[in-house]
């Protein structure tokens, strides 16, 4: 019987081709394999590796093979593997391989990119997990906003609101961040996560980790290999960033922007007057214009009641031809015009009936003064009575006043009163039949969830034209309408799907009426959650058939002393439309081929054209302006006409620079002031502002676009606050005397704090910038070939 070690006896062919393999492994092991990525949260993993490993081993025992038969096998396999290592690492080249990322001190493919990202988040969700098991959720023991300042000031980077585009060059950044640091020395132990999580959470948060770490099913050694990563970079980053400091002259200038008033009159310029006249494009130039600006995507975010929102300081002229991620919903609608029906009329039976119950609300005026009349001083009201008849003491015979009105005299008041509860009556049945049908359609969307899931649990694809024609015919039988929406990016479902979007998900419960004749009734008493876009936008992507109830919403604004800014709320309608709501798919945000948005790409390009003699024009026109003098802009732009219409002019009314923003009840702190809002000028922008408070004074005129340059206006300073001398120096004492237990002045002095603060952001922005440019830091996004 043969030896099972045979293939290890000295001299043997097998012997001589193993330890070729051994040793092209060991020279991976030990010479390359140490001085690649070695994970720690940030990528690294046996993928990135196994190439150079096989092309190791291939060159080794190709060139084993040719030395074998000089009896150098080892040698030239040795030779060999040094070779395939230099293919492995220079083939990507060679086939001209793009980077996820490339910077000056390394590069990360795209697998490499997406585990660093998939990292990040594991972080920042459990740092997040951590905040809620130590601190309590937001607003329960921390006011919400503090809560959520809290978690950005521990996590590592932005959590939310991050285009594709912004979160990977956020995670280029931290990769060469990372790299920097490995560079001059810095080392994190797993003792120095322990005290980072410690100086954050407390000495006693064990049980708490543990929780933390289950909920994201992830082992205690690659958690800490992650945070390791992480809190080297921020580290790093903490070091090198700067920290602006804000000057007493910049605060001076925020209060003058939220205190010096004016008024204006402007005449809007539109650039699409001017779009026709631009020359079709040739597809060269098109394709220059998308490259340049594919990667460009709209920027906001979701309010619990204004729904999406995007500030006017975050708009900029270029255009931005990358979609943000999308939704498709499908929805039942309730029209509440088809469920009330006609008020019953009001006949003379009813009248007459309601007059005889009610006869004590309608009493005689004219019989209380008689009475007052009778009763003298002498006699008194009881003598009068007696003295009604002929010849009696108390004088001579009056005519008798009944004590109610006729009828004839109220019967236009009872029938309007009986009208208006026929109305009452009708609405409070239409809302009960309204809630039952709705609580049937939640009913049947649920029946058609389990369907779906159980599709998914066994592995299949979900019959989506199925649930689709279920609804359908479901929407037939119960007086309701289907409707799907496309798939659609924020701003798109909010201007097509409006009152959909900023619908409230009501709370419907039974109460007592005040209808006569009615003991209970339906009436929605609160509101759950945040507008409907809001919600969908903040579920994860996996959410999908998951019914909601909405109904249609109107915005409500208040003004209270005290408040940082009006108080901004939404009010369910309860003559409104009802809806049952689910999203049935959900698109991440991505950059869309050329072919795909061409036209959009044709009228951006015809835009930016356009620009240029929708600029000259409104020279010209405030030339005109100005040399008219005193006249009225109406009056000597009256002629006027941009692409066949009047040119629109509007006289504003007072404004600041800036206004408090509106202020919401789960945000207590408010938000930062605000540009303020100008109906004459919609989406007035920095630039608007400063060119109307800083280059114009008081009588001039000149010209200044909106905050997306598709407008110029044509503007002249009627009035402005704090002209003269004296009353500069009056707000300049105001300044330095200011007093922060004044309402108004603390709204002042917040709104300062905060403005610096954002502009800090914006330096802050600047810097990272250069960082990126210092590094040559370029990240790739990837395109995707097939639109669904």
């Amino acid at each position: 019987m043969s030896s099972p070690f045979r293939f290890f006896r000295s001299g043997s062919r097998t012997n001589k081709i193993m330890m070729a393999g051994l040793t092209a492994l060991a020279m991976f092991a030990f010479i390359i394999a140490d001085a690649l990525p070695n994970g720690q949260g940030g990528g690294g993993s046996l993928l990135t590796y196994l190439p150079f490993a096989l092309a190791m081993a291939a060159g080794a025992l190709i060139f084993w093979v040719f030395g074998s038969s000089q009896g150098k096998g080892s040698t030239f396999a040795a030779v060999g593997a040094g070779v395939g290592l230099l293919f492995a690492f220079f083939l990507p080249t060679l086939l001209g391989k793009q980077y996820a990322v490339s910077s000056s001190v390394g590069t990360l493919d795209e697998i490499e990119l997406q585990e660093r990202i998939a990292n990040r988040r594991i972080a920042n969700q459990f740092m997040m997990i951590m905040a809620e098991e130590v601190y309590g959720r937001p607003g329960e023991q921390i006011p919400a906003q503090q809560w959520e300042q809290m978690v950005r000031s521990l996590g590592f980077g932005p959590i939310n609101g991050l285009t594709p585009i912004e979160e990977r060059r956020e995670v280029g950044r931290q990769f060469v961040m990372a790299q920097e640091a490995d560079e001059v020395g810095i080392r994190i132990s797993d003792s120095a996560v322990a005290e980072y999580l410690s100086r954050n959470f407390g000495k006693k948060i064990r049980e708490d980790f543990i929780a933390a770490r289950k909920q994201l099913k992830i082992s205690d050694e690659d958690l800490f290999d992650i945070l390791r990563y992480q809190i080297k970079a921020k580290l790093y980053a903490s070091l090198i960033q700067p920290e602006p400091q804000i000057t007493p002259a910049q605060l001076w200038d925020y209060y003058k922007r939220m205190a010096v008033m004016q008024t204006m009159t402007v005449a809007e310029v539109p650039v699409s007057a001017f779009t026709k006249s631009v020359d079709a494009p040739t597809d060269e130039r098109l394709m220059t214009l998308y490259e340049q600006y594919k990667n460009q995507f709209r920027r906001g975010y979701f309010d619990d009641d204004l729904g999406w929102v995007e500030p006017v300081e975050l708009m900029t002229p270029e255009p931005k031809f990358g979609r943000l991620r999308s939704v498709k919903l499908a929805y039942l609608e309730a029209k509440y015009d088809e469920f009330v029906g006609k008020a019953d009329p009001v006949t003379d039976e009813q009248i007459e009936e309601y007059y005889q119950e009610n006869r004590a609300n309608y009493r005689n005026p004219r019989s209380a003064s008689k009475q007052a009349e009778s009763a003298t001083p002498f006699n008194g009201p009881a003598v009068a009575e007696r003295g009604a008849g002929k010849g009696s003491p108390g004088g001579p015979a009056m005519a008798e006043v009944p004590p109610f009105l006729p009828l004839s005299e109220v019967r236009d008041q009872i029938d309007a009163t009986l009208t208006d509860i026929n109305e009452r009556k009708a609405a409070i049945a239409a809302r009960r039949e309204m809630d039952a049908a709705m609580e049937a359609a939640d009913d049947f969307m649920e029946d058609l969830q389990e369907e779906y899931t159980r599709a998914i649990d066994a592995g299949k694809e979900p019959d989506h034209d199925g649930i689709a024609t279920k609804l359908r015919d479901f929407a037939k039988k119960n007086q309701l309408t289907y409707q799907e929406t496309p798939l659609l990016q924020p701003w798109q479902l909010q201007s097509q799907y409006e009152n959909l979007s900023l619908a409230i998900e009501p709370k419907v419960e039974e109460v007592d009426s005040f209808v006569e004749g009615i003991d209970k009734e339906l009436r929605i008493t609160r509101r759950e959650g945040p507008v409907v876009i809001a919600r969908i936008f903040r579920d994860p992507p996996t959410t999908l058939y998951m019914p909601h109830q909405g109904v249609d919403s109107t915005k409500r604004t208040q003004s209270f002393p005290g408040l940082p800014g009006p108080l901004v709320s939404r009010e369910w309608n309860e003559t409104g439309n009802r809806y049952v709501y689910w999203k049935v798919e959900d698109s991440e945000g991505r950059i869309p081929e050329f072919t795909e948005i061409r036209e959009q790409v044709v009228q951006a390009f015809k835009t930016i054209e356009a620009r240029e003699p929708a600029e000259k024009r409104a020279e010209t026109l405030a030339k005109q302006v100005r040399e008219a003098k005193d006249e009225a802009m109406q009056d000597v732009l009256a002629e006027v006409k941009l692409g066949g219409e009047p040119i629109k002019v509007t006289a504003t009314g007072s404004f600041a620079w800036m206004e408090p923003a509106p202020f919401n009840m789960r945000n207590p702190q408010g938000s930062p002031p605000q540009i303020s809002q100008l109906d004459a000028v919609p989406k007035a922008g920095p630039a608007f502002m400063e060119t109307v408070f800083q280059d114009l004074e008081a009588g001039e005129v000149g010209v200044a676009r909106n905050a997306d340059a598709t407008a110029f206006y044509v503007a002249k300073i009627d009035s402005r606050d704090y002209t003269r001398p004296t009353e500069r120096e009056a707000l300049q004492q105001a300044f330095i005397n200011f007093r922060a237990d004044e309402p108004q002045e603390r709204v002042r002095l917040q709104g300062m704090q905060q403005v610096a603060s954002s502009e800090a952001g914006d330096l802050l922005a600047t810097w990272l910038r250069g960082f990126d440019e210092q590094y040559g830091l370029e990240v790739l996004v990837p395109v995707e070939e097939e639109v669904e």
